[in-house]
């Protein structure tokens, strides 16, 4: 199954870029749009949506689109308030 933050291509027209969307559709459709990585005009290339019969896996991207949240530092110790020297 394509997730978003893979790298994907179409089979058909070659364009290739990272998943950013993941569409399931109530009868079985499932549309992925994908943004290419490349250029053009000094601007990002639009987003494209495809079926997903029509995209072969690529490989992992290196943004983070991992099913683990990214670390926060750990848990906090004490959520005392800090005492107010001006009242």
């Amino acid at each position: 199954m394509i997730k978003p933050g893979d790298i994907v291509r179409d089979r058909i027209t070659g364009f290739e870029g990272v998943v950013h969307c993941r569409a399931e559709w109530l009868f079985g459709c499932v549309r992925i749009s994908v943004q290419s990585t490349e250029m053009k005009d000094g601007a990002p290339r639009p987003m494209e949506t495809f079926d997903e019969p029509s995209l072969e896996y690529v490989g992992p991207s290196n943004v983070s689109g991992s099913d683990e949240p990214p670390p926060t530092g750990g848990p906090r110790n004490d959520a005392s308030r800090r005492v107010d020297a001006s009242r």
